[in-house]
Parts: C-alpha cells; structure tokens; sequence
C-alpha cells in the first residue's frame, strides 16, 4: 500500500502563477503538478509514488527541459527534494476507441491493492474526465484503493492567459485549487442507496454517514442536532436490515422510524450529497413507520420478498403470526410456553382435532383453548388451514429439501406471496372479530 499521487501533463506553454488551496499559497510555477506536489507530498517517503501521464509531445515540451520552459516539470519537482518516487508513464492521445481502452488499463494498471490517491484532473483531455472517474472507481472495486482527493488548478478563473501574462503581475496571479473529491464521492453516495432501496443492504450507507458526520460530533461533543438526526436514521436503517436478515421479530417490533424524523431534517446546509436521496430511503422504509407491531411484522414479509430473503419471509410470517394470535389472546407472546399452547390450537383446529385428542401445552389448557375457539369461531379456523400450509413450507426449508414431496425454489419463492396473503387476510378478519367481541 502507497500513497499515490497522479496527473496528466498538457503540451501548452502554461503561463506562471500562484496556485491557493484553503490557505496555503504554492511558489510561482507554470505547472499546478508542482504546486500540488508541493501541497501533498512533502512528506511523503520513498514507497510512495508520484505518477504522470505523459504523451510523446507532453514529455517533450513540459517534462524534459528545453521545450516550452528551460527546465522541465523533470527537474522542477528534483528540486524540491522529495522522497517519493517520480514515474513518468507514456500515453496515448486518445484518437480512437482502441486508444481510450488503452489508456483506461494504463491509468489502472499503475494502482496497486490499498493505494491511497491524489488525482490531479487540471490538464485533463477529451475523453479523459469520464475515463479518470471510471478507471478511479473500477480500481475502487478491483483494488480497493482509496481516494483521497481530486484536484483541479482554475487556471482560467484569472482570465485569457495572454491577458493574465500581459496584465497581472506575477505576484498578483492567485488561482484557485479547487478539491473536486466530493463530487466523486457522489457515486458511493447513489450506489448505496441504490444498494440499500434495491437490495435491503445498509452497511455502505451507514458507513458513509458515520464517515461523514463522525468529526462534526466530535467537535460538537455529539451535540450537534443534525448529525445526531443522521447518526439515528442511519443506525435505524442499518439494524432494520439486520434484524430482518436474522429474523429477529421481537426486535422488528421494537424498532422505531418515525416520518417526522425523516422529514424534519434539512440536509442541504449540511450533507448536500445526500438530501437529494433521502426521499427515496424514506419511501423504501415508510411501511415500518406505523406503532402496529403486526404491521411491521408484515412489512418486514413484504422486505423479504423485494429481496429474495425467502427463508426469512417465511420465518418471520410464520412467527409473528403465533406473536399477534398471543397478543389478540391477552397472552405473552415471548413465553415459551404461550407460543406452544397457540401453535397446537392452529394446528388442531386446521386438523379438526376434537379437543378430547390435544395433547401438550393445549391439552393443559383444554378449557382455555375451547374459549378461544368459541371465541374466533370460523375465523380462527380459516387462519389455522393459512398457518398449516404456511408451516409445512417452512418446515421444507428448514429441511433443506431433504424430505419426499420437497419443493422447488421456484415455487418457494413464488407461494410466499401467496402465503403472505392468506395469513394477512385471515388474521384482518379474526381480528375483527376480536374488537367485535371486545366491544360487545
């Protein structure tokens, strides 16, 4: 892993100035290259590298001495006595497609595993903008390289740089470096949301988040509302993934996204890349804003089948129904014992089980299983034939299929919306029933 510096060298006779990045001013020079060496560099040792892109003009005008300046870009950075490395790296024009591929591998063939990059697009060409952008996050991917900046010297920001050469002093010619970084950040920014409203992941999104508003809080000793907004929403969002992937139903219950919450904060002060997303979040997870812990048990099913989580699906139907039926019961729905006498009273009753013939936990509580029955009625018997069929499924999952009769994934994946349905339908009209009771 090294800290790398990179650049493409123009072929222009680049007229001297002054470059400012925050507060500190470079020496005069014609090459920004220099002046951001100057910035980054200076400490820099000798693992580290500093990378141009030089084309056969480029090397001859501005790198090599005696072409547009006395001394080239070659031997203005030898003076300054640096550590790193210098790696020249010949490179095409770029006049056709077969060229752009070309330079495309060049730019990724000089990072290596865990590089730490500073990219200097000032003197960027052609196709090179896009290029550099995609070859920097193609080696994110393939290479995990870091970037730490992305750099551009406004030149221009001084004006036509023959006025600029006949009309301000040398001492006078101030241009501006600006840190283009955070607009390459968009991508991690849109791919994580992506990731997260497409596939249910969190992680990356968490990550930027806590990235981002990490320093704010500890300046602000966590005191500082927004970030503390975020740092909330995006725990949130990070443990309802979570708690769905592991079936954690008690949690999913417990967890509280609030609208308000979402909609309160104004991000465009403060985290600017990422108030423009926060709409599409606060869609994905609108279904959990409701107190019902039925209804996030629910949309938690609903999660699951946006994203292929089928084991899941049925696992958390399959438990939040004998949950819910405790809890319309008046019962503890953690208790061990509650869950076995609900669990046999559905699977009696799909079975039309007399009650001379329950057995276990139900047959211990014979006479209050009769009164729930009597209770529910037809509804209660239309929700057992729902949960026997539901749980044999899970039963095949659980299984591996390794049982006669097992099912294929297809179908799997295809009935849990099926029995998602069943339940949700039968469960509404069992209770229904129960708040008719109650009110009678």
């Amino acid at each position: 892993m090294a800290r790398i510096f990179m650049s493409f060298l123009g072929t222009n006779r680049y007229v001297e100035a002054h470059y400012r990045l925050g507060k500190d001013i470079s020496a005069l020079t014609p090459f920004v290259q220099e002046a951001l060496v100057g910035f980054f560099c200076k400490d820099w040792g000798p693992q580290d590298r500093l990378v141009f892109f030089l084309t056969p003009e480029a090397q001859k005008k501005n790198w090599e001495d005696g072409g547009n300046f006395p001394e080239g870009l070659k031997t203005r950075l030898k003076k300054l006595g640096l550590s790193a490395k210098e790696e020249p790296v010949p490179f095409t024009e770029g006049y056709s497609e077969e060229e752009i591929r070309k330079n495309f591998l060049t730019v990724v063939d000089r990072l290596q595993d865990g590089d730490e990059v500073i990219f200097d697009i000032t003197h960027s060409f052609r196709s090179l903008p896009m290029l550099n952008l995609v070859a920097l996050n193609y080696a994110r991917v393939l290479k995990k390289i870091y970037i730490r900046g992305i750099y551009y010297g406004a030149f221009e920001v001084l004006g036509n740089p023959r006025d600029v050469q006949e009309k301000i002093p040398p001492e006078e010619r101030i241009a501006p470096v600006f840190d283009l970084t955070s607009y390459a950040l968009l991508l991690d920014w849109s791919f994580a949301v992506e990731e997260f409203v497409r596939y249910g992941l969190a992680e990356r999104l968490y990550d930027l988040v806590q990235g981002e508003i990490r320093p704010i809080l500890k300046r602000s000793r966590g005191q500082d509302e927004k970030a503390s907004a975020l740092r909330a929403i995006t725990q949130g969002l990070k443990n309802l993934a979570l708690n769905i992937y592991t079936c954690r139903c008690q949690a999913i219950e417990n967890i509280r996204l609030s609208s308000d919450f979402y909609g309160e904060i104004s991000l465009d002060d403060f985290l600017p890349a990422f108030a423009p997303l926060i709409g599409r979040i606060k869609h994905k997870v609108e279904p959990f804003f409701t107190e019902d812990p039925w209804e996030k048990a629910l949309a938690a099913v609903k999660w699951c089948l946006a994203h292929n989580l089928v084991q899941q699906g049925y696992t958390i139907l399959e438990e939040a129904t004998v949950t819910e039926l405790c809890r319309l019961a008046g019962l503890k729905g953690s208790d061990k014992k509650n869950r076995n006498f609900v669990s046999s009273l559905l699977a009696m009753n799909a079975q039309k089980r007399p009650s001379e013939e329950w057995q276990g936990e139900l047959g211990r509580r014979r006479e209050e299983g009769l009164a729930l029955q009597k209770k529910w009625g037809k509804a209660l018997q239309d929700l057992a034939k729902a949960f026997a069929s539901l749980a044999d499924v899970r039963n095949d999952i659980n299984h591996c299929g390794c049982r006669s009769g097992a099912k294929q994934a297809s179908a799997l994946i295809q009935e849990l919306e099926q029995h998602y349905q069943a339940i949700r339908e039968a469960m509404e009209v069992l209770k229904r029933k129960t708040a008719k009771t109650e009110r009678a």
